[in-house]
């Protein structure tokens, strides 16, 4: 008989509704892909499920082939459904009507190979990525960047168990005095 033991060593799973990098390169798309590939070469499996139809931004597929030659972008998979690719960490690019389900489907199965999984989100589809880890009970981190009105419906979804970062000290002032209840 053969058992399986989960890890206790956390993963880390981003999720939010935007291209992953190096499709979408803003400040906060840089942001958290520097803190997952730090925490990727410090052991930490980590994982990152976005969107390819972001309604902002039109997918920079043209340079894509530039992303293969220089190494940037490795085992790149592109179905009718799906993009998948690895850059120091997996990335899952769905479209933002299945996003909700391969979120949950994700979550589940990542559970069975660890006992702590840690979701970070921030700015589009973060309310629907807080609502999923709070109902299934697992830890959440909020990335705030910027001090813009939806940031004050998305800190209202939090929970005790929850938490927030902030890119700057002008952002956490902010907050502190503008919502005081959730610092």
């Amino acid at each position: 008989m053969v058992y399986y033991m989960k890890t206790t060593q956390p993963i880390i799973i981003f999720a939010n509704g935007r291209p992953a990098y190096p499709f979408f390169v803003g400040g906060d798309g840089v942001s958290i892909h520097n803190i997952l590939s730090g925490l990727a070469q410090q052991g930490f499996q980590c994982y990152c499920l976005g969107c390819y139809d972001f309604t902002k931004r039109e997918l920079q597929t043209n340079l894509i082939p530039e992303y293969l030659h220089h190494g940037i972008l490795k085992n790149y998979f592109e179905s009718n459904k799906s993009i998948n690719y690895d850059i120091g960490y997996h990335c899952h690019l769905v479209s933002y009507k299945d996003f909700a389900n391969e979120l949950i489907h994700l979550l589940e199965n990542l559970s069975q190979e660890s006992s702590s999984l840690i979701v970070i989100t921030q700015l589009e589809m973060s309310n629907t990525v807080i609502q999923i880890a709070n109902y299934m009970n697992l830890k959440l981190v909020l990335f705030v960047v910027d001090n813009t009105e939806p940031n004050n419906k998305t800190i209202s979804l939090l929970e005790d168990n929850n938490c927030m970062i902030f890119n700057s000290i002008f952002v956490a002032q902010y907050f502190s005095k503008n919502l005081p209840k959730k610092m």
